[in-house]
This record gives structure tokens, sequence and C-alpha cells, in this order.
């Protein structure tokens, strides 16, 4: 059975009133404003949305960019296996060039990994992961078949 409480403002000469309807679970609540008609009659006013608006900005949508990276150098210049992974999103490929590049953009990133292993028989690669554009995480495989190996659990 729903309770009806209604209370009377009174505010420079003219009267408000706002009427409260509260449910038995009291989850379902409605609110009704009238204000004064002509003549003294009361028309409802025009409800206010408190809904945010359509339009979300930069900063509400920003999460944090992480890129994983691996680099070849003194003829380095492929990958004959990859694995990387995000939030526990485990991907793996082979035979890819240097330099390899994985970009993502998500709030809660970690845990991050990311393993390369030289295809070449000289050289060296080297594995990075970077959030907001700061290297937190670097490693280097040198020579034949050399792997670097990089992880960070945590910012």
């Amino acid at each position: 059975m729903a309770l009806v409480i209604g209370v009377p403002l009174l505010l420079l000469g003219s009267c408000t009133a706002v009427f409260l309807v509260i449910g038995d679970s009291g989850s379902d609540r409605t609110s009704v404003i009238t204000q004064p008609g002509p003549k003294g009659t009361e028309q409802p006013a025009q409800q206010q949305n408190s809904a945010p608006p359509a339009s979300t900005t930069q900063a509400e949508n920003a999460g944090k960019k992480v890129v994983l990276e691996v680099v070849g150098a003194d003829g380095a210049a492929s990958i004959s296996t990859l694995t990387y992974m995000v939030k526990w999103d485990l991907k793996q490929e082979s035979g890819l060039p240097l330099p390899w590049t994985k970009e993502i953009s998500s709030d809660q990133p970690y845990p991050l990994s990311l393993i390369a292993q030289n295809a070449g028989q000289s050289g060296a690669i080297t594995c990075r992961i970077k959030v907001d554009g700061n290297v937190i995480r670097e490693a280097k495989g040198e020579g034949m078949y050399g792997v670097c190996n990089v992880r960070a659990d945590a910012p």
C-alpha cells in the first residue's frame, strides 16, 4: 500500500506542492511537482531529467594507454614466437617482423605479460611494456634464439 505525503511550500506568494509516493519496498519512489496554473488551477511542472547528458567527456572514457613493444637490434629482424597477455587474455603469434607493437586502452589492464623469441641467429631483441607513455618494464634477449620476458602485475 502506497503512502502519500503532501508538503505545501510557500515561495514569494506562490504555492508549490510536492507529493512523494513511497512504495512498500522503499525502492519505488515517484515525485510529482505541481505549480499554480491560470486562475489558481494547478498544472504539472516540467519534469527535470536528473540523468547525465548524453555526451560524456574524454576524461570519463579515458583508460590507461598500454603499449606492448618488441624491437630488434644488431641484425634481429623477426620474432619466431610471441606471447602476450592483457587482463588474463592470452594471445600467441609467430613469424612476425620487427619492430612489433600492440596498443590497447583499458581502465584496468593488469596483469600484463610479453614474451618474445628472436628468430635469427644473431642480434638482440628488447621487450617493453609502456603505460601512459612510461616504460614500466623492459627486458633484453641476446644471441641466437634469445628470449625476452616482461611482466607487470600492477602499476
